[in-house]
């Protein structure tokens, strides 16, 4: 009776550390394809320069890159193909360099533009193309500088009515 419960727990022992291994082992490949589709799939390049990413933009690669003018760095990201001749765009305002201080609100914003692959404009030069919280904030601000400026010149306004 004895041998009969040694040899069960050892045919035990051996099932069960075969069913661990294979366990593990798929454990392990699920681990790894998750991370190659998360991470090493979905990798996005980064570009130096503008005409980077155009040429990105053509092929709607993934990619990102800095762009500065005289008041603003703004961050584009290209995010996936929209269409035939459109990429979808995700510009964040990255950092308010010369602006107003109402535009200092406005960093680290960010709206989605459906831009045309083959059009050398940047994607806030149109913000009809653009939706998101970046796009609301800056025509406020734009309506509230209009509707300021409107205030300031009535009497100019009044005259030219009355002429």
């Amino acid at each position: 009776m004895y041998e009969e419960d040694q040899f069960n727990d050892n045919e035990f022992s051996k099932l069960y550390s075969k069913r661990s291994i294979v366990l593990s082992i798929f454990v392990i490949i699920i681990g790894l394809g998750m991370w190659y589709y998360f991470v090493g799939f979905n990798t996005v390049a980064k570009c130096d320069s503008i005409d980077c990413y155009r040429e990105n933009l053509l092929k709607c690669k993934k990619s990102w890159v800095l762009n500065e003018d005289n008041n603003y760095v703004y961050r584009y990201e290209i995010l996936d193909d929209n269409g035939d001749s459109y990429c979808d765009v995700d510009v964040v305002l990255f950092r308010v360099t010369n602006g107003a201080i109402d535009s200092q609100d406005l960093e680290g914003l960010n709206m989605v533009c459906k831009i045309n692959k083959y059009d050398d404009s940047l994607p806030e030069s149109d913000m009809l193309v653009c939706s998101g919280k970046l796009r609301e904030e800056l025509q406020e601000i734009i309506i509230e500088r209009m509707h300021n400026q409107i205030l300031q010149n009535l009497d100019q306004i009044n005259e030219g009515f009355q002429n």
